[in-house]
This record gives structure tokens, sequence and C-alpha cells, in this order.
């Protein structure tokens, strides 16, 4: 059931290959939320490459970067980092509010993610914060304005992909089942064109655009699922 396939190229929640598209519920651990070629994210990184702002130098986009966070978020400290570590709180262990989590920086080959604290001075953690380019800091600001839409939007539509044996919480699905059957379905779906990530502690992010097609697909296999068992 295990499949090797090249990935030529990917854009929002999809993946391409040769011949095949696949839903990709798994959007590098969450972290590239915004990272597969979001509209507006993209064109802003452009425009700002566009000019040459690419290296590791001061610009007013370090000013607009504090300005959105401080306008979304005005209770957060943030920090940018490497690599999430084990005490860095992720968004889906706080179920019940939306803050403390990290907000996702593009996956644009930038190597760092931001992540916001609510009501907490930045903690301490063993590791480098990240300088960035004025044209990464450009992408963030616009992932910021694209997050605030998606929820403002379209949390009617991310019901319609709720089924049993998963909650939802926002944009994120938890799987309730066990490791064994999780990873069962897990490569069954992978025929369905459906990835799923690699660990059932880590939650499905669900899709930002109306997709009825694979939205069917999904219920039709946990349909059938509950069925057979």
């Amino acid at each position: 059931m295990n499949r090797e396939f090249v990935i030529k190229r990917v854009r929002g929640p999809f993946l391409y290959t040769e011949h095949e598209r696949f839903l990709d519920l798994d959007r590098a651990g969450g972290r590239a939320l915004f990272g597969w070629n979001e509209g507006r994210v993209m064109r802003r990184y452009r425009s700002v490459l566009a000019v040459g702002l690419s290296g590791f130098f001061p610009s007013y986009w370090d000013r607009r970067l504090v300005k959105h966070v401080k306008m979304w978020y005005p209770n957060c400290s943030f920090l940018v980092v490497r690599e999430p570590t084990a005490r860095v709180v992720r968004p889906w262990l706080d179920q019940d509010a939306q803050l403390p989590f990290n907000l996702v920086l593009p996956d644009l080959c930038l190597g760092g993610y931001l992540y916001l604290y609510q009501n907490l001075e930045v903690p301490e953690l063993e590791i480098k914060e990240v300088p960035l380019s004025p044209a990464g800091k450009a992408a963030l600001c616009a992932a910021f304005g694209a997050w605030q839409h998606h929820q403002a939007q379209e949390h009617e539509y991310w019901k319609e992909w709720e089924v049993p044996l998963w909650k939802r919480v926002g944009p994120w699905l938890f799987y309730e089942g066990t490791e064994e059957d999780y990873e069962h379905h897990r490569q069954e779906l992978v025929q369905q064109r459906i990835l799923l990530p690699v660990q059932k502690k880590q939650p499905a992010c669900l899709p930002f655009d109306p997709l009825p097609a694979e939205r069917k697909r999904w219920q039709r296999f946990w349909r059938s699922n509950r069925t057979r068992c």
C-alpha cells in the first residue's frame, strides 16, 4: 500500500506529480499553511524581490511586521526561530483558545517560523533567532491578512469536513482512533490521493478553499470505512 511519487509542483493545498494531484492535509506539519503558493502571499513576496530586497538588512518591512503582529494580536510577543522545539506551543495543543500558537512563515526556503506568545514574554530558547529578508517579512505580513480572512470566511464550510472518528477545532482535524488504525487509514487514503500527517498526534490541516470534489471523496471514504467496521 506504500507508494513513492515525485512531486513536480505545489499550489494551495495540492501536490502534483507527473499524472496525479494529491490533496495535502499535512502542509509540512502545519508550517506551510500559506506556503504552497497562496496567492496574496506570493504576490507580496515577489513584489519585494522585484526591487531587490532579498538581503538580511533593515527595511520598513521590519516596522510593518511588528505593526501587523500588534494589530492582530495586541497581547502577544513573538519570536522567529529556526526549528520548532518541544518548548514551543503548537496551535493544536491549546484546543480551547486561538492563542498561543505559531503563525506559520510561508515555506519559501527561508527556514524560520514565527511564534506568538499570548500575555507572556518570549521564552528563553536554546536556539538563535533567524534573520529574515525584507521579502520574507513582506510575505509574512500578507500571511497575517490571509489568516484573518480565512478565520472570518471559511468556518462554515470547514464543518462540512467533519466525519466520525475526527474532532475539528478551527481548520484542524484530530483523529480520535488508535495509532494502528490511523496508520492503516493514512495509507489507504493515499490511494484516494489524500495525504494525512505521518503521525497521529499531529492534526490534519483543512484546505482554505472550497473543494467540493475532494470533500465528497473524504466523506465517502469514512462512510465506507465505518460500514466495514
